[in-house]
């Protein structure tokens, strides 16, 4: 095993893990071989920088900084078998693994994450709180992300944008009062679950590109909600549930075997449009909703139920 301190730039020692209690602090350390592990801690500073660069098998990256203000995190691991744990409050972070194998555990209180990986057998946790901006992109095969918090499965987050490109990826996201999220699944056989537990004006955008794509999207408590939805590919198909009033979603299938059930209550908007082959909707709303279904294809069958006064319905089939 080769282990090699490349440069510490505050007033630590030369031991791992490293501890900075200071202001305008800087730490990085390198690491090149196998069954490394590096430690950062920085608490109650501010304007600090804490790196790690790991590149080998079986390595493991954390990094601790609590109570910092304009502190920056920057996480490359290259190689099968890493794993990266990454504590942080009011942070800017930039992590990557490259390899097989990878996993990622991020939690805390932080402004900007960009998480990448790019390999096959990746997943990352991220356990966030408030005013978040999430950027995590994977590169591969076999991915996995789950969003939200270890205790009762709900985070909290801002604005969210998940990429995936590859096979057999899938997203699981638990949120109290997201506002914005944007993901993009291009691949095989990819799974979306999200669920938003409370919040108001929160946005879902989401698009399935490839085959074997379905989509489970739960809103429990809040309202003026909107969901964007968009599958092209075979065999996609949507579950989602509004629970809640003046809710909007719009849900666009063109592929083949796609299957769409909404479940909306009071005063909702629901549209739903399909193009393709065996295409079904399945769409129940209560009092003061209205629901535009609109089908172009073959053996297309809508069911739809309305509920209560005030409702209007428009279906259009070619």
């Amino acid at each position: 095993m080769k282990s090699r301190l490349l440069q510490i730039m505050a007033t630590v020692g030369l031991m791992l893990p490293l501890a900075v209690i200071a202001d305008g602090n800087t730490a990085i350390v390198e690491q090149d071989g196998t069954d490394n592990v590096a430690t950062i801690i920085q608490q109650d500073a501010t304007t600090s920088y804490a790196g790690i660069y790991q590149t080998g098998d079986m390595n493991l990256a954390t990094i601790d900084q609590t109570g910092m203000t304009d502190a920056y995190e920057e996480i490359h691991q290259t190689g099968p078998g890493n794993e990266l744990i990454i504590e942080m409050v009011t942070q800017d972070l930039f992590a990557e693994q490259i390899g097989e194998g990878n996993f990622g555990h991020l939690v805390g209180d932080v402004t900007h994450v960009f998480f990448r990986q790019n390999g096959e057998n990746n997943s990352a946790y991220f356990g966030m709180q408030y005013g978040h901006i999430l950027v995590s992109k994977q590169e591969g095969n076999d991915n996995q992300i789950y969003l939200g918090w270890p205790s009762d499965g709900t985070g909290i987050a801002y604005d969210i944008t998940y990429i995936q490109n590859g096979e057999g990826n899938e997203i699981l996201a638990y949120l109290d009062g997201a506002e914005y999220q944007d993901i993009v699944q291009a691949g095989d056989r990819n799974y979306l679950k999200t669920q938003v537990t409370d919040g108001y004006r929160n946005e879902l955008v989401a698009s399935q590109y490839g085959d074997d794509n379905w989509v489970d999207s739960s809103i429990s408590w809040g309202a003026d909600q909107h969901l964007l939805l968009s599958q092209k590919g075979m065999f996609n198909r949507v579950t989602t549930s509004q629970h809640r009033g003046r809710n909007e979603l719009s849900l666009l299938q063109i592929g083949d075997d796609n299957l769409i059930n909404v479940y909306q209550n009071s005063d909702n908007t629901g549209f739903v449009e399909q193009t393709g082959n065996n295409n079904q909707v399945d769409l129940h709303q209560w009092t003061h909703s209205s629901a535009t279904v609109m089908q172009s294809g073959n053996f297309n069958v809508v069911n739809l139920t309305q509920e209560g006064d005030g409702n209007t319905a428009e279906v259009t089939q070619r």
